[in-house]
């Protein structure tokens, strides 16, 4: 439903997606974001165009739902208003 209205869709995922500064965020698009203990469900998945992991060193496993969306979001805006460096 999402790609038939032309929105980029894109999964929140704790490990093994792309870097969100090298994906482009400057189009119009979706970020879907499951919930902190099982993230997204298989099904959901399957029907994202790409899936986004924010890099973490250390030992950290994941952050939480707010903080991982706020962090998207700040990338969004970063990449829309042509700072494409990070």
């Amino acid at each position: 439903m999402l790609g038939d209205l032309g929105l980029m869709r894109i999964a929140a995922v704790a490990h093994d997606g792309e870097r969100p500064d090298r994906v482009d965020l400057s189009r119009p698009l979706a970020l879907v974001f499951g919930n902190e203990a099982s993230g997204l469900p298989a099904g959901v998945l399957d029907r994202v165009d790409t899936r986004v992991t924010i890099p973490m060193p250390g030992r950290s496993e994941s952050l939480n739902l707010g903080m991982a969306a706020s962090i998207l979001l700040y990338e969004v805006r970063r990449q829309r208003a042509g700072v494409l460096s990070p």
